[in-house]
């Protein structure tokens, strides 16, 4: 039965996951900091492929604390701070800075595209 929904931020100073109900409760919640480099001037810089293991990484800790959780999971939504992050899973892509705050993606669907 699919009855999770899975939020994950990749937020400027914590990467977290989320598992929720159908209802909106919160059952599982996993979070690992975020890395950036500090730019002179004030800027800041991520690797993308370390925030995205990172958020993987988190994905890993929620499916140890939910049972049959790649199973269970209705949608992800997606989302990062400021512009956002641009990248690559396999075969989905996404570039923030042009799409709402938060982006589900059904996972049989982006998995099969």
């Amino acid at each position: 039965m699919r009855d999770i929904f899975i939020g994950i931020d990749a937020g400027t100073s914590v990467i977290k996951s989320i598992a929720f109900d159908t209802k909106g409760r919160q059952i599982a919640a996993a979070a690992t900091p975020n890395h950036y480099e500090t730019l002179p001037g004030g800027g800041a810089e991520q690797d993308l492929a370390r925030t995205w293991a990172d958020a993987a990484t988190t994905l890993r800790q929620l499916a140890d604390k939910v049972p049959d959780l790649a199973s269970r999971t209705v949608a992800i939504a997606v989302t990062g701070q400021g512009d956002g992050p641009a990248g690559e899973i396999g075969h989905l892509r996404w570039r923030a800075r042009r799409l709402p705050a938060g982006l589900a993606v059904r996972l049989h669907e982006a998995h099969h595209a």
